[in-house]
């Protein structure tokens, strides 16, 4: 019984006296503890989990480029504020109509790494088509009573679609970094920081006026800035929690106000956009990943808080009726607050390319809409943004 056993001994490499060479050391380890280690580390770099793309920035002399389309719509019912007695505080919120703002952009975002952490950022937004809608609503007529105009008791009128443009908005130039990243192997950073800014063109047209020609351009048309920063880091792999910041300020700008049929409502009016500063708390899940492919799906689940400041625009733009006497006069919008929450959806086939689609919905906060009529956004106003996207990634 001992013989098959010293006969497997004597075959065995491990044996003193074996003729068989020994195993060659794993690929890339070679024999010294140093070049084992490195190997490690490359390794690991090799298949470190991707940043998470709110706090993105292409390698060194690579780039993205990104085809973005979104539907953004604000949508719900008016309402008037009115006080039951001249000599009583309280007060009733009568239905005087509805009301959609809704905006198709499409546009086109490009980022070129000009050094490790730093790229150059270039936006071309078009408008498709911006407009407003306003359903069964009722007339505005003047109130002897309080002074000003009223829309209650008064004729009802559908309105339909009111007013509508479009086109390139402006260019958005920029620039874009992260003083520390986790994608920097070599600083061992556990936190990325994307910070950016950049700033618009200014465009001879704008939504808020038809122009000679009645034709109306899209958004503000004034000079713009944008200014973001973002922090973001990986937990267990897979889980990439985030936090960022959205600031834009838009220029003044004065215009002569007219109507869509090139009809002249006011000269020299100075107009000023919103301005808007919008705080996201989300993360990002690797749903599935392979390394060796770098490919992966993702999912984002984000809450929200955006806030838009009072602007100066021209009176009759949002709303389904107005006195003749305020007609295209700059009016004060109020603040307002939106709150709410996305989820969205990237997948990543090959490396060099990225589709993915989002939505979010957040609800909107009463708002007056103009400084001279006591007319508000009712309790049912909706905010909601879906789109999707396509990116090209030079790598």
């Amino acid at each position: 019984m001992f013989l098959p056993l010293l006969s497997l001994l004597l075959a065995s490499p491990a044996h003193a006296g074996s003729d068989t060479p020994p195993p060659p050391p794993p690929t890339g380890l070679g024999s010294s503890p140093t070049a084992a280690l490195k190997a490690a580390k490359d390794q690991a770099q090799a298949r470190v989990t991707p940043i998470p793309t709110v706090t993105e920035v292409p390698p060194w002399l690579r780039g993205d480029v990104a085809l973005n389309y979104g539907y953004d719509r604000l949508g719900g019912h008016l309402t008037e504020h009115v006080l039951e007695s001249s000599s009583d505080t309280a007060s009733l919120d009568q239905q005087v109509g509805q009301r959609v703002v809704s905006d198709h952009v499409l546009s086109i975002d490009a980022m070129f790494s000009a050094g490790p952490g730093v790229g150059v950022t270039l936006g071309f937004p078009v408008h498709i088509r911006e407009g407003t809608w306003f359903g069964n609503s009722q007339t505005m007529v003047y109130d002897p009573t309080s002074g000003a105009g009223t829309m209650i008791g008064t004729t009802s009128v559908d309105y339909g679609s009111t007013s509508a443009g479009g086109g390139l908005e402006g260019v958005w130039i920029g620039l874009a970094g992260t003083p520390f990243s986790e994608a920097f192997h070599n600083r061992n950073n556990r936190v990325t920081w994307r910070v950016a800014g950049a700033l618009r063109t200014a465009n001879k047209k704008n939504f808020y006026t038809a122009g000679t020609d009645g034709k109306r351009g899209a958004g503000d048309g004034a000079l713009g800035l944008k200014l973001e920063n973002a922090f973001s880091t990986t937990i267990g792999g897979g889980t990439q929690p985030y936090i960022s910041w959205k600031y834009q300020s838009d220029g003044q700008d004065t215009v002569d106000v007219t109507d869509d049929s090139g009809n002249v409502l006011a000269s020299g009016v100075q107009l000023q956009g919103a301005k808007t500063s919008d705080i996201r708390f989300g993360a990002e899940f690797l749903a599935a990943h392979n390394d060796d492919q770098d490919t992966n799906v993702r999912v984002d689940l984000h809450a929200t808080i955006d806030y838009a400041s009072t602007s100066l625009v021209p009176s009759g733009l949002y709303l389904p009726s107005i006195l003749d006497v305020t007609a295209g006069q700059p009016m004060q919008e109020a603040e307002s607050v939106d709150l709410g929450g996305g989820i969205g959806f990237s997948f990543q086939p090959v490396q060099y390319f990225r589709i993915g689609i989002f939505g979010q919905v957040c609800y909107h906060l009463p708002q007056r809409i103009e400084s001279f009529y006591p007319i508000y956004t009712s309790g049912d106003t909706i905010h909601s943004v879906v789109g999707g996207n396509m990116v090209v990634r030079i790598r």
